[in-house]
């Protein structure tokens, strides 16, 4: 398969989460693994209407964002699953990308977290996503510099997949 220009993404993944009964009360990426046809249905119809990309439902599916929801130590699980999900749904019809956010702390001397930390927890999940398969990284709603440097040093780390990164 291959890629041209322009490329076409998914859309939002979280409206159409509502649409089949996320409330957003709960952890979106539990909340995504534990309604798998959520997943499928949704992309199935992206890569039917033409998506190039679907992103995996893994956006905050990072150690931090996962603990502070109560989900510590699923990481690697998670991701794997809403990977595993995303390419059963697309069935080779288009790529599938490893969606990875913002952490929500910021490194030293603004904040109190080490560039290395923000770093490993980056790796983590994105470890996960490439044994899982996906074929590309999407960073994503990035709010400084040093995390999105942070976050593509991770990926890039692991091997030379396509790494998106957006502000």
């Amino acid at each position: 398969m291959e890629l041209y220009l322009p490329i076409i993404l998914d859309g939002a993944t979280g409206s159409q989460l509502a649409r089949c009964g996320y409330d957003g009360k709960t952890c979106a990426e539990k909340w995504t693994v534990d309604n798998p046809d959520s997943v499928l249905w949704l992309h199935d119809a992206y890569a039917s209407a033409g998506s190039d990309i679907v992103y995996a439902p893994t956006f905050q599916a990072n150690e931090a964002k996962l603990a502070e929801a109560g989900y510590a130590g699923f990481t690697d699980e998670c991701n794997k699953i809403l990977v595993g999900l995303s390419k059963k749904a697309v069935d080779g019809r288009c790529y599938v990308a490893g969606d990875i956010s913002p952490i929500g702390k910021f490194i030293e001397p603004l904040g109190e977290s080490s560039f290395d930390e923000i770093h490993d927890i980056y790796l983590g999940q994105i470890k996960a996503q490439d044994e899982a398969g996906v074929e590309l990284f999407a960073v994503e709603t990035q709010m400084t510099v040093p995390e999105a440097r942070a976050a593509f040093l991770a990926a890039r780390s692991i091997g030379d997949k396509p790494i998106f990164v957006s502000f």
